[in-house]
C-alpha cells in the first residue's frame, strides 16, 4: 500500500467513526489534520536493506503528504526525541 492510499484509508475511517460516533461534528465543514511523527531509525535499521527501505519510506511519505493539504510527517531523532517533538508543534 502506497501513501495516498493510506491517507484515504485513514481519512475514509476517521470519517466513518465520526459519523457513528460523533454526528455532531460529521455534520460540520470538519479538516482532519494529521501529522505522523516518524523515527526514521527505526523504520530504516542499518543494514543491507536500508536503502531500499529508505527509497519505499521516502515514496509512502511522500505520497501521504500530498494526498490531503492537511497530512504530513515530522522526522525526528531517537525514540527518546519524539515527545520534545511532538510538544514543539503542539506549542505552534
Amino acid at each position: 500500500m502506497g501513501g495516498a492510499e493510506a491517507a484515504r484509508l485513514l481519512s475514509k475511517a476517521v470519517s466513518e467513526d465520526l459519523a457513528a460516533n460523533h454526528p455532531e461534528i460529521a455534520a460540520t465543514d470538519y479538516q482532519l489534520v494529521v501529522r505522523l511523527f516518524v523515527c526514521l531509525m527505526d523504520i530504516a535499521p542499518g543494514n543491507a536493506s536500508t536503502l531500499r527501505l529508505g527509497r519505499v519510506s521516502s515514496s509512502f511519505f511522500a505520497g501521504f503528504t500530498k494526498s490531503r493539504p492537511s497530512f504530513d510527517w515530522v522526522t525526528t531523532g531517537a525514540k527518546n526525541e519524539v515527545p520534545a517533538r511532538v510538544c514543539g508543534k503542539c506549542s505552534l
